[in-house]
């Protein structure tokens, strides 16, 4: 919803509550790094600055004046509003960090009084100069104007005076998001407007508690939530202001909860449909309900997921029970749930095992882990690294490599062979393994060789990529050879230009001839690069005057690509015998490189 000023200054007069400080670290992580860098250079054109206990606001000139509300709650932190269209999507934008610096900057002794006169400080001072009737009458026209504004004082009315009939005719409309856009959701530029209609329905509910009607808030903080589910889970809420909202709605049902005799039945019902209902809502939390629940309550609670999890075994219900058992600290019973279905990935007995070592059962977990590596299809990297550290932890070492042995020879991959090198070498038994593992490497490296089609398998040998982790790039260059991709050959001509420099140099010139038809950033990009390496290689071999030939060519060939001349331009990669000069051995056919079409 847009900020005014009148109504909102009015507000702040009735509802303004202590707060606690907020720090630049604070407006940082609200707005971002971005916002909060921009948001500096407006510290400038900050106006009016004014606080009034936990309200900041202040004006912020820019192509428009906009209007800012920070508010410092009583857990510390800050949040923020701002009538600008980026603030109005909800997001703490650069004038609330104009604003939060100002603030910070300025320190006034006393926060009653505004730091300079301006937009917002004016109507202050005006305001409190009026009398009850003058501000009653402001009040009456601002509710003639804006019925946003009026639907929402009309519902707080309706909680003050404990209307039911009110109260429910008003929160349908207030929260039907249908007309909030075409479609019939929130849509772009409208979530803050929502947001505040949730507010205001968090707000009756509190009044209803602070008036000692603590069931009464419950139910109508029941409802509200119900309505603000659906669109909760379909809005355009790119900052979360609905989320946000929704989780203080939630809140406000729990303190409902906490201090009135709710029944039980009916509250186990309402937290059961929040676990299983799979919507975008705030997770219910419920370990803070227990002491409304009570032991009654729990046990209706469990019942009710139970019940939906055997009825309906989705991935929802059996969630929503794996989560009250695990709160309710029932391990063996949410053991027995999660082992009822286990997939054969044996992600589910890995699963089990983190649970029980959360609880403490150390050697359950290993031996559910240990069935997961016998009973799973194939063997999941995440479950043999659990049972490797648990018997690492052990002592075990011999076990430890046995285990990476399997899994290399199930998925040999370089994840795979490193994994069983630590393990083998922490068991002084790599020497004796290694020789094993790169053969199996090496029939893998073979297989992708041509056929007699001449067609190559898609992939990249492992084996490649292992011989360069470990230094030996000779080996690699050799196994390399016919079977690696053109990434694996880039990485070893890197590796092995200064040693040798002719094998690199034929690399960068094999990827230089197809980039040499493509067009763009990345591409020009790509081959100064290795126009770069390819002097390198070129200078190691005393060759300097082919490179000079072949960089002269490529540009004239390239001359038409303004954009490609000026990026060499600029890495200094222009020829030492002048363009005209290479035109005339052009004409005439000297100095061609052999490798330069």
């Amino acid at each position: 919803m847009a900020v005014t000023v009148s109504g909102v200054l009015l507000n702040e007069l009735v509802v303004a509550i202590a707060g606690n400080g907020f720090s630049e670290a604070d407006l940082l992580q609200m707005a971002g790094p971005r916002s909060f860098e921009r948001g500096a250079g407006y510290v400038g054109a900050v106006r009016g600055l004014t606080i009034l206990e936990s309200k900041v606001t202040a004006s912020v000139r820019g192509t428009d004046d906009y209007i800012v509300i920070l508010t410092r709650p009583e857990n510390g932190g800050v949040t923020g509003a701002c009538d600008c269209p980026h603030g109005q999507e909800g997001f703490f934008c650069k004038h609330c960090v104009a604003v939060g610096l100002a603030f910070l900057r300025a320190a006034p002794e006393d926060e009653g009084q505004a730091e300079d006169e301006g937009q917002a400080g004016n109507l202050v001072t005006w305001l409190d100069s009026l009398g009850e009737d003058e501000l009653l009458e402001l009040v009456i026209d601002r509710l003639v104007e804006d019925a946003e504004w009026r639907q929402q004082l009309e519902l707080r009315a309706a909680a003050a005076r404990v209307d039911v009939r009110a109260l429910i005719d008003q929160l349908r409309p207030m929260l039907d998001p249908a007309g909030f856009g075409e479609y019939g959701y929130v849509e772009d530029g409208e979530s803050r407007r929502y947001a505040s209609r949730v507010v205001a329905a968090q707000g009756a509910v509190d009044e209803l508690v602070a008036a000692g009607r603590a069931r009464l808030a419950e139910k109508l903080a029941r409802y509200a939530i119900e309505l603000v589910s659906g669109p909760c889970q379909y809005a355009n809420d790119p900052a979360g202001v609905i989320w946000n909202a929704a989780a203080e709605l939630m809140d406000s049902h729990l303190a409902a909860c906490l201090q009135g005799d709710v029944p039980l039945d009916s509250l186990a019902e309402f937290i059961a449909g929040r676990m299983l209902s799979g919507d975008d809502m705030p997770k219910v939390d419920v370990a803070a309900y227990g002491a409304a629940l009570g032991a009654e309550g729990e046990s209706k609670l469990r019942e009710l997921l139970m019940t939906a999890a055997d009825e309906t075994p989705t991935p929802v219900t059996k969630l929503a029970l794996a989560d009250f058992l695990r709160c309710a600290g029932d391990t063996d019973a949410l053991v027995e749930v999660m082992a009822a279905d286990l997939p054969s990935t044996g992600q589910g007995h890995l699963k089990i095992a983190e649970e029980l070592v959360r609880v403490g059962r150390q050697e359950e977990a290993l031996d559910w882990a240990e069935r997961g590596l016998r009973e799973a299809d194939s063997m999941p990297e995440s479950l043999a690294d659990f049972v490797v550290k648990r018997y690492t932890s052990l002592g075990r070492l011999a076990d430890a490599v046995t285990v990476r042995r399997d899994a290399f020879a199930a998925a040999r991959t370089q994840s795979a062979y490193e994994k069983l090198r630590t393990a083998a070498g922490q068991a002084a038994a790599w020497p004796e393994i290694r020789p094993w593992a790169l053969d199996l490497l090496r029939a893998d490296a073979e297989a992708l060789r041509p056929g007699q089609q001449g067609l190559r398998l898609a992939g990249e040998p492992v084996l490649v990529d292992v011989l360069i982790s470990e230094g030996e790039t000779d080996a690699a260059w050799d196994a390399a050879e016919g079977v690696a991709s053109e990434k694996q050959w880039r990485e070893l001509a890197d590796l092995a230009a200064q040693a040798r420099p002719a094998d690199a140099l034929a690399v960068y010139l094999r990827e230089l001839k197809p980039l040499r038809q493509e067009t763009g950033d990345r591409a020009y990009g790509r081959i100064a690069d290795l126009l770069l390496r390819a002097r390198d290689c070129h200078r190691r071999l005393g060759t300097e005057a082919e490179f000079d030939s072949y960089l002269r060519y490529l540009r004239l060939e390239q001359k038409r690509k303004r954009k490609l001349i000026g990026i060499l331009d600029a890495r200094k990669l222009v020829p030492s015998t002048s363009l005209a000069t290479g035109a005339k051995l052009a004409d005439s056919g000297q100095g061609l490189s052999p490798l330069a079409f």
